[in-house]
């Protein structure tokens, strides 16, 4: 099983794209159910995956159609890629378990979220993204996290997600 998650990360390493139509390919492919997930990353990988807060904070650049599968826990990466690919980013916070791989392989400190996971139970997912506030400079993590914690309220409190 552990080398089945090792062949798909070193694959993804090497060619991980999200647009249509390979992102529902990658999505299949991240959606099995074999064991030992964790085992696809390096020692090294698993080491900072370990580290991570219960909550982390991720970027993305994003576009209509993408799976979404790829986001990174440094926010410059994500506006590197948003400025070369003309794309907002976007961002989120996830719970740890939710993260199924943790990569810096191309030096992208990426972490790879399966939606609809079907190694998490419903009930612990929590997908929440949204549009980083626009400007011209990177937010500030102290931006970042008062905006979140807004949408968190909202989203206990059944209230739409914005502001």
């Amino acid at each position: 099983h552990s080398l089945y998650w090792q062949m798909i990360l070193a694959a993804w390493t090497v060619n991980g794209r999200e647009e249509v139509p390979y992102g529902e390919r990658w999505l299949a492919l991240f959606q099995s159910k074999r064991r030992n997930r964790e085992r696809g990353m390096k020692k090294a990988q698993r080491a900072v995956y370990r580290k991570f807060p219960q909550r982390v904070r991720l970027w993305r650049a994003d576009a209509p159609g993408d799976v979404a599968l790829s986001w990174t826990t440094d926010r410059v990466i994500a506006y590197h890629f948003a400025r070369e690919w003309h794309r907002p980013v976007v961002y989120r916070l996830a719970y740890r378990h939710e993260i199924a791989f943790y990569t810096d392989r191309r030096g992208e400190a990426e972490a790879i979220i399966i939606p609809g996971d079907p190694q998490i139970p419903q009930h612990l997912r929590h997908l929440c993204s949204v549009a980083e506030p626009d400007g011209p400079d990177v937010p500030t993590a102290g931006a970042v996290d008062r905006h979140l914690r807004r949408i968190l309220v909202a989203d206990a409190m059944g209230t739409p997600k914005g502001g």
